[in-house]
């Protein structure tokens, strides 16, 4: 069973560096209520000017 959705955001974010960081919070919802949640995640295959390819790793 799919809990229904009472609460939507939709966040963009560019992982571009040019070095390596390592375990960097990419996202954070705060407090969230006892219960299953569901996050979605999509790629949206933009790049930041100075990068120079779509790498997803």
């Amino acid at each position: 069973m799919v809990p229904a959705f009472t609460w939507r955001e939709t966040a963009a974010f560019d992982t571009y560096n040019p070095s390596v960081q390592y375990k960097q919070v990419l996202f954070e919802t705060g407090p969230l209520p006892e219960g299953a949640h569901i996050l979605r995640v999509e790629a949206a295959w933009t790049r930041a000017p100075a990068s120079t390819s779509y790498l997803s790793a």
